[in-house]
């Protein structure tokens, strides 16, 4: 797979290579899998390199202090357009995530009892009510995070709470033995591939990384941890990095952990840790780019996204540009489309969604502002079709 994400890079691939490409499809089909998310991810990539197919951004989800949004893209520029909502999401949404397969999406409150909130995406720019939506009403489900088979919330405290997805219905079911007791934790993130889950504890300044058991359970007895707690946290796609921001202190800072593969436990990248330079600089939402170049982060205090070349191989980071790769007022989440093409942030104070095309280079090109929606803590997800 290395070989082939170097090709989807190269824009002008010759035929021997796309013969290559055909032969290693060929052997693909008949391997084992180690989980929906791996097959599913290897597939996207196979379709992007053989061209025959492409990703295509289609649908923007919005939860914001007035409820949850959708919008749809247009796949040529970025721009959003037809509004709909605010649909019923409980009161003042934050957290929301679309399932892997693209049929349904979550919406989770850090408001008390609120619960999670179930829509299927059939007709994605009108979402409806999953039957039994919300699921554990008189929860307060903030920080969400998903792989293809589970889904985890965390109401801000010491548990998070695992859920089994029906892909048939949509329906969520407590995993077995959750709640699982996990410390002080207010993010969480689940390896794409269902065999780890991280999480922060605030007060004892520290990463965790736990393994999850064969049915999504916490295994909470085999817990190792690192030295630093972030806000923000994120993963590659493949589940090879753990992306973590420090906020506040002297230096704020992103930090890159490899994933030992086997059992989870984080190591520091090479060049980690990463400081980012010029005044009033605090550390926000992390998002890394689905095709593995690029690493974007909000500094939340002056206003603006910074960026990151990734190397694949060592998990370095080189900074884009010295500065802001573009200024954005009181920023409050960060979210990438599948495809890798644009990139999405709410500004609080501003009651609007700004997104920015990503060049080649991780450079960034405004493409379109969408007002009257955005307020607050907001959470952004979004969908995508095969074509």
């Amino acid at each position: 797979m290395k070989r082939m994400r170097r090709l989807l890079n190269r824009r002008n691939a010759g035929k021997s290579a796309l013969l290559f490409l055909a032969v290693c499809f060929v052997a693909w089909c008949a391997r084992p899998f180690s989980t929906d998310a791996e097959k599913w991810g290897e597939a996207v990539l196979l379709i992007h390199i053989l061209g025959a197919q492409r990703i295509v951004p289609t649908h923007l989800y919005v939860a914001d202090g007035t409820g949850m949004y959708a919008m749809q893209i247009d796949a040529g520029t970025g721009a959003l357009f037809n509004r709909t909502g605010p649909f019923g999401a409980g009161n003042a949404p934050t957290s929301i995530v679309t399932s892997t397969d693209n049929k349904e999406l979550f919406v989770g409150s850090s408001t008390a009892n609120q619960g999670m909130y179930a829509f299927s995406l059939a007709t994605p720019l009108y979402p409806t009510p999953v039957a039994g939506s919300p699921f554990d009403a008189g929860v307060s489900l903030s920080g969400l995070s998903i792989s293809s088979k589970y889904l985890y919330a965390t109401p801000g405290s010491s548990l998070v709470r695992a859920y089994n997805l029906n892909t048939a219905s949509g329906a969520l079911t407590a995993v077995s033995g959750s709640p699982f007791g996990v410390g002080c934790v207010s993010r969480i993130q689940v390896d794409p591939q269902s065999r780890f889950i991280f999480t922060n504890d605030g007060i004892a300044n520290l990463t965790q990384s736990y393994p999850l058991n064969s049915s999504g359970g916490i295994v909470t007895g085999s817990m190792t941890q690192v030295s630093g707690f972030g806000s923000s946290m994120a993963t590659d796609s493949e589940g090879k990095r753990l992306f973590v921001n420090v906020p506040g202190g002297s230096i704020p800072n992103m930090r890159v952990f490899d994933i030992n593969q086997s059992t989870g436990v984080l190591t520091a990248a090479s060049g980690s840790p990463y400081s980012l330079t010029g005044a009033a600089i605090n550390v926000g939402q992390i998002a890394v780019d689905p095709r593995g170049r690029f690493v974007y982060i909000l500094n939340t205090t002056s206003g603006g996204i910074f960026g990151f070349h990734m190397n694949n191989n060592s998990g370095s980071l080189t900074p884009i540009s010295s500065n802001a790769l573009v200024a954005v007022t009181t920023p409050t989440s960060l979210h990438i489309t599948a495809d890798g093409g644009y990139i999405y942030t709410a500004t609080g104070t501003g009651t609007s969604i700004a997104g920015f095309k990503i060049n080649n280079d991780g450079s960034l090109t405004m493409v379109t502002t969408i007002t009257g929606v955005g307020a607050g803590n907001v959470g952004i997800s979004s969908r995508f079709d095969v074509q």
